[in-house]
């Protein structure tokens, strides 16, 4: 009888959670393999347990940051949980509510992975970008099918019903969408083989037209577009090719302000545009409502204010929603759980620039263009969404990456002392 291989479960159960937070099961309806997003989360959160178990059992080590990280959110979220006073919510419906933070727990079975050599970074990142593009076919299927032919199908990725935009059904963005370019461009400069470049270079052009037609989420399009510029622009011993990024920035800039399309982009911004207007004006309102709310207990926060369409989550006037606690990106987490979230919100990005700098500094590009890119992309994205509500799966996979990255910078380090050998005087 063969001896199981702990590592291996670890793993496969690695991409399972993957995939069940890539909403990929929903193909077969929302009862299939525990159904609502919120279950599977449940799933990513039983398994980090699990995890985490086996490795104290076995005395790995895991980096300090991981737990400095970990521990104040779980902490957090336990207290919101126990002393939840929303109407009509018992501790189970707040627990539920909070699963999408305690999934940063899977930071410790994705490092483990990845330290001790269970898989590489690259493998990572390339099954997770081929789970993305599953996620990201079936759900512009879902809307392109509905803009043909006006029906409905596979009724379990849709949230809402009536929302749409261009004639197409929006669907939010899969799960790790939000650092789906900087995984493409990591995979692109670090590939080969010019078949699989051009893949990855897909991947990005996927995720910008899927930002523009199906999400139709005007923001995340100009920001995932300036980390794309961005990354190019950070790109060592690459001159040509910025300058050709530069000149074709200032042509096409050029030809959409004497067209005028630049000034009717941003007039959709505006609060009184007839089509867009609206959705600007809902969430200056709520940011305006909710952060007074937060200064009156900064330290705690709100505590938790339930889901979607509950009295303390929507904002309403007459009958109509002017605000929603959705709308403010980050301050979702802060509004609701206090200036801990500010602290390690900025802790996570510090700590992710600090090892990219190191990179830098040790000539590794490659490492440093992927953590400087993350960085940007949690800076950028959070501002409209917050990570923890919809790209949840995102955060304990960038807590890893940046941790694993540290420790390969500080083992080549270490290697080069060693084999670091002072040269020897000549006898005169």
């Amino acid at each position: 009888m063969k001896k199981v291989n702990i590592s291996k479960v670890i793993l496969y159960g690695i991409y399972l959670v993957l995939a069940a937070n890539l909403e990929i099961f929903k193909v077969f309806g929302e009862g299939f393999f525990l159904g609502n997003i919120n279950r599977y989360v449940i799933l990513s959160v039983l398994f980090s347990i699990f995890v985490i178990a086996i490795v104290l059992a076995y005395k790995k080590k895991i980096p300090l940051f991981i737990w400095l990280l970990i521990f104040p959110i779980v902490v957090r979220m336990s207290i919101a949980v126990y002393y939840v006073n929303v109407r009509g919510f018992e501790r189970y419906n707040a627990l539920q509510y909070c699963m999408c933070y305690y999934c940063i727990m899977l930071a410790v079975p994705i490092y483990y992975l990845l330290r001790y050599q269970v898989i590489t970074l690259r493998k990572l990142m390339d099954v997770s970008i081929k789970l993305l593009f599953v996620s990201f076919f079936l759900k512009s299927f879902v809307s392109i099918f509905n803009f043909m032919t006006g029906k409905i199908i596979f009724p379990a990725f849709i949230w809402n019903d009536t929302w749409y935009r261009y004639g197409f059904l929006r669907l939010q963005p899969p799960a790790l969408a939000n650092i789906s370019i900087v995984m493409g461009m990591f995979m692109y400069y670090t590939e080969e083989k010019k078949s699989k470049r051009l893949q990855y270079l897909l991947c990005v052009l996927v995720t910008l037209l899927y930002s523009a037609i199906i999400h139709a989420s005007r923001f995340t399009l100009l920001w995932q577009l300036a980390v794309l510029i961005y990354m190019v622009m950070i790109k060592r011993n690459s001159p040509f090719k910025r300058i050709c990024l530069v000149t074709l920035i200032i042509v096409v800039i050029c030809y959409f302000v004497s067209t005028g399309t630049i000034g009717e982009f941003l007039d959709t911004f505006n609060t009184t545009n007839k089509t867009y207007g609206g959705s600007t004006f809902v969430r200056f309102t709520a940011i305006g409502y909710y952060m007074q709310r937060f200064f009156e207990d900064p330290f705690m926060g709100t505590g938790i204010l339930g889901y979607a369409y509950s009295l303390e989550h929507n904002i309403m006037s007459g009958g109509m929603l002017v605000g929603d606690l959705t709308d403010i990106g980050y301050l979702y987490s802060v509004v609701q759980f206090g200036i801990i979230m500010i602290i390690m919100g900025v802790l996570m990005i510090f700590r992710i620039l600090q090892v990219g700098f190191k990179a830098r500094k040790m000539k590794q590009d490659s490492y440093c263009i992927l953590l400087w890119g993350i960085a940007a992309c949690l800076v950028l994205g959070n501002i409209s969404i917050d990570m923890y509500m919809l790209y949840a799966i995102s955060v304990p996979l960038v807590i890893a990456v940046t941790e694993y990255v540290n420790y390969e910078l500080l083992t080549m380090k270490r290697e080069t002392v060693l084999n670091y050998t002072e040269p020897r005087e000549e006898k005169a």
